[in-house]
């Protein structure tokens, strides 16, 4: 059972938890409520005021529910509640006017207990801290830093030292768990060695308020996020999505090699994305390399990795933290059943042997494939384009007239893979009303 005592100058936990992100805390309040005293040591005391991992699906809010917090967290939603939390991918620029809608997760609403979600990752962070709070199982050990571990048959012990000073102490658990992101030093120090697929492109990641966008969009209602495939970029996203109503945006997208703060327009790059000028007020820009990395163990004997730490991929499909928090949920419960005495020691193996796969899955059949799915599409389209110009303008004329679907943006691009899962994900390029007449699902 959960106990509190001192040993060579650490505490006793239950499990020591390294981050205190989302999965961190979503952890820390599964093993506090089951009764586990646990610490979660995280790096800053400040929440760092960056929104990804905005996607919440109809299972993460299970968690929320389960973990009493899905009414405080639906409370801090930061876009109106009566406003659509759907998307769109546009073809060439995101004013150009064939689009589909995507992640219509509305129609599978009745196989969940409740609503999907969607809001900026800080804001559910600040949710996740004020729930652990309240525990009094859970320690929080702010602006603390893990250095070092050394795991024995009865525990591990932790190193950490205060961020802002140089006081160094030792934390004692029975288990340790690294929810501390994509670079862990909780992984690294345990050993756990990684595959990662690089896709040798660096990604610019933008914040920037401009009501003006709001207003170009407005022919897109109901719309939180969107997808822009140009065929220059190979298959990669230009993704623009709402942190609010009406002012502030974030703008994934792949730069050249190289780019940095000052050698880069990007105030003339969202223009060429969006296919019209506008205002533009940088909040944040930041870069980082696109790849998919999957540890090639979850655990080494009493030391576990889940979230980030454990796997990492572009935001594609908002798997990431959705995905950890899935990590979270499924290690919780072993970890109690293995503490408290009501399941077998082995029980903790199949955490790796049940989440590993998922990832690999994740990132090999949607991912990758949608990566080169979108590849494909978009050169299709452009050697389309190139064909009905150099067409006589009354054959193309007469197609309209007929009402057959036009040839250069065929009905069915991406969602061609998406179908292979059988969820109404995805339907083909439309334009305007004309081409949504004669568009067949995907």
């Amino acid at each position: 059972m959960a106990r509190t005592e001192k040993n060579g100058g650490g505490i006793v936990h239950d499990v020591l938890i390294v981050g205190g992100g989302p999965v961190g805390m979503g952890l820390a309040i599964e093993l506090g409520q089951r009764g586990l005293r646990c610490a979660v040591v995280e790096r800053y005391e400040t929440i760092q005021p960056i929104p990804k991992g905005q996607n919440l699906t109809q299972r993460t809010m299970e968690h929320f529910h389960f973990w009493r917090a899905e009414r405080e967290l639906r409370a801090a939603r930061t876009v109106p509640a009566d406003y659509g939390i759907g998307g769109l991918t546009s073809y060439g620029t995101l004013l150009g006017g064939y689009h589909y809608d995507w992640l219509q997760r509305e129609l599978v609403r009745p196989y969940y207990f409740t609503d999907n979600e969607r809001l900026p990752q800080y804001a559910t962070e600040a949710v996740l801290r004020r729930r652990a709070a309240d525990l009094p199982t859970v320690d929080l050990l702010y602006d603390t830093v893990a250095e070092d571990l050394d795991q024995d048959a009865d525990g591990v012990t932790l190193v950490v030292r205060d961020r802002l000073g140089s006081g160094r102490r030792t934390l004692r658990g029975r288990y340790l768990v690294g929810c501390d992101g994509s670079h862990s030093t909780i992984r690294d120090k345990a050993g756990l060695t990684q595959t990662k697929t690089d896709h040798d492109r660096l990604m610019v990641l933008l914040v920037f308020r401009s009501p003006d966008l709001h207003d170009l969009l407005a022919r897109y209602p109901g719309k939180s996020f969107y997808n822009v495939l140009h065929p220059d970029l190979d298959g990669y996203w230009q993704f623009f999505g709402r942190v609010d109503l009406g002012n502030t945006w974030f703008f994934h997208a792949p730069v050249p090699p190289g780019t940095t703060h000052d050698s880069f327009d990007f105030a003339a790059y969202l223009h060429r994305a969006v296919g019209a000028e506008f205002k533009v007020a940088f909040e944040h820009i930041g870069f980082w390399d696109l790849r998919i990395a999957i540890a090639d163990a979850y655990r080494t004997e009493r030391v576990f990795i889940a979230g980030d730490a454990a796997h990492s991929h572009p935001p594609y499909g908002g798997y990431g933290v959705n995905t950890g928090f899935e990590d979270a949920r499924n290690l919780g419960w072993k970890l109690a059943a293995v503490l408290q005495g009501w399941g077998g020691p082995a029980l903790l193996n199949s955490y790796d042997a049940e989440r590993r796969p998922v990832f690999a899955s994740t990132a090999r059949d949607f991912i990758e494939k949608a990566i080169d799915s979108d590849r494909l599409s978009t050169a299709e389209q452009k050697s389309s384009i190139g064909r009905r110009k150099s067409r006589p303008p009354d054959a193309a004329r007469g197609e309209r007239r007929e009402g057959v679907a036009r040839p250069e943006f065929p009905a069915c691009g991406v969602g061609d893979f998406l179908r292979g899962f059988s969820l109404p994900f995805g339907r083909g390029f439309e334009r305007d009303d004309s081409c949504r007449r004669s568009s067949r699902g995907c």
